[in-house]
């Protein structure tokens, strides 16, 4: 029988959250809205490269959405960083601007954090090694061991 595949609910709950919180900046970006927080269109509208950061961001979240419900550890690391950098984001703005803090959005990351975290989550993509022992014995040395064999001693 091959490896468990079965997802637990955190992963569902990740995935649903970052859509809805990504539905939301990019709703606001494309409709002109203020859903995801006050401050939004002001702090959008200055800088051609900060929406071009967004909607960057928004694939990311939709591909690792993907490869996460896949099972895939590319897509967990991928959702870890862009989690991180969306809290980190959220942070900034909110030391730089306390007003236009994005309270919603940060609340969402931190609760996001901590279900990628947890171990339920975590142990789907845990890696196991199976390293063999060595074994040290006495006998005639390999044949070939390396393919230019350096052997110390009278030759036979």
């Amino acid at each position: 029988m091959g490896p468990d595949r079965t997802r637990p609910p955190g992963i569902w709950i990740i995935v649903g959250l970052q859509l809805v919180i990504t539905a939301l900046w990019v709703g606001d970006l494309a409709l002109r809205t203020e859903l995801s927080g006050d401050g939004f269109q002001a702090l959008v509208a200055s800088s051609d490269l900060l929406r071009a950061l967004l909607i960057a961001w928004a694939g990311g979240v939709v591909l690792a959405s993907i490869l996460l419900i896949r099972l895939s550890r590319r897509g967990w690391a991928l959702m870890m960083v862009l989690v991180g950098m969306s809290l980190a984001t959220n942070l900034v703005f909110w030391w730089a601007h306390p007003e236009r803090a994005q309270w919603v959005s940060m609340a969402i990351s931190v609760l996001v954090t901590f279900y990628l975290n947890s171990a339920a989550v975590r142990r789907r993509f845990l890696v196991r090694h199976e390293v063999s022992r060595l074994t040290i014995a006495d006998g005639p040395p390999p044949t070939r061991a390396w393919p230019l064999s350096l052997r110390i001693g009278p030759r036979k």
